[in-house]
C-alpha cells in the first residue's frame, strides 16, 4: 500500500512534468528557451493580488536572469473585464514588438482601480 505521492527517482524525474509545462505555456515569455528553470504565472489583469504579485516577480527575475518566464493569461469568471484584457494582451503579444506585451501588462495592472464598466470600453 502507498499512502501520499510517489516520488520519481532517476536522472531527470520530473523532465515529464516540465515538457508537459512548457507544451502547454504559450503565453508571452521572457529568457532563454533553454533556461534550467520555467517559471509561469497563471495572472488575471483584475485580481489585485496578481497585481500585488508583480513587483516579487520582477525581483525574482531580475536576481535570476538564467530563469525563463512565462506569463500565461488566467481570467478568472468572476471579473468582468479580465477576458476582454487578456484577450488585448493577446492582440498586443503576436505584434512582433518584443517589449510590447510587457508594457501592456504593466499599464494594465498600472491603472487596474481606474478600469471600471464605463471606462474600459473607451479606445
Amino acid at each position: 500500500m502507498i499512502v501520499g505521492d510517489v516520488i520519481p527517482f532517476g536522472e531527470k524525474p520530473y523532465e515529464p512534468a516540465r515538457k508537459l509545462l512548457d507544451d502547454g505555456a504559450k503565453g508571452p515569455s521572457k529568457g532563454s528557451k533553454t533556461a534550467p528553470v520555467t517559471i509561469v504565472e497563471f495572472s488575471d489583469f483584475q485580481c489585485p493580488h496578481c497585481k500585488d504579485a508583480q513587483p516579487a516577480i520582477e525581483k525574482l527575475l531580475a536576481a535570476h536572469p538564467d530563469v525563463k518566464f512565462v506569463f500565461q493569461n488566467f481570467p478568472l469568471a468572476l471579473h468582468d473585464w479580465a477576458r476582454k484584457a487578456a484577450t488585448y494582451a493577446d492582440c498586443v503579444a503576436q505584434t512582433g514588438k518584443p517589449d510590447a506585451f510587457w508594457k501592456f501588462s504593466g499599464d494594465v495592472f498600472e491603472a487596474q482601480a481606474q478600469i471600471t464598466a464605463p471606462t474600459r470600453t473607451r479606445s
